[in-house]
């Protein structure tokens, strides 16, 4: 077991996830996470960096599983949304307040800036779970959805890598 003393008090909380599971539970929460369930992926990748900092993992291992369990994560959720999605909210929505106008206008709206949604959402809470199904749902084409989500996985990969500290040498 490893002290956890450096770290925040949630960072702190995830660490056993790290400390027993490591590159898995990162993988497995980052994954979940990028096809709509509510977890801390965004929060695990940032104890993940500062583990590497520490050299308890390789950085460039938290770097590529990061940023393939969310681009993959992602295109689930992309498909899930395209598959039922559309259904889903009609049947479902009302019960957490989608109405059919509020649907109408979150489509439109993403009709006209679904690429920048994708990339932008990657960096704001509660977003990140729901890119890829309302792409789907809002039938943005898959290539499209690719190359912005790519572009917001990596972009939010280094924001987080770099602000956990991963360019300064590692303690000891």
């Amino acid at each position: 077991m490893h002290s956890h003393e450096g770290l925040p008090p949630l960072l702190r909380d995830l660490a056993p996830l790290l400390d027993n599971w490591g590159y898995i539970a990162l993988f497995v929460i980052i994954f979940v996470e990028s096809f709509g369930l509510p977890t801390p992926g965004q929060t695990l990748m940032a104890a993940a960096a500062i583990y590497s900092h520490w050299g308890r993992l390789d950085v460039w291992l938290v770097a590529a599983l990061s940023f393939t369990a969310a681009v993959l994560g992602d295109n689930l959720g992309y498909w899930l949304g395209a598959r039922g999605g559309r259904r889903a909210v009609h049947r479902w929505g009302r019960y957490v307040f989608l109405t059919p106008p509020r649907f109408a206008k979150i489509e439109a709206f993403f009709a006209r800036r679904g690429s920048y949604v994708v990339v932008v959402a990657r960096f704001l809470d509660g977003l990140p779970q729901f890119n890829g199904v309302l792409a789907g749902i809002t039938a943005m084409s898959w290539r499209r959805f690719l190359l912005h989500n790519t572009i917001g996985a990596f972009s939010t990969l280094g924001w987080t890598l770099e602000d956990a500290g991963i360019h300064r040498s590692p303690r000891r």
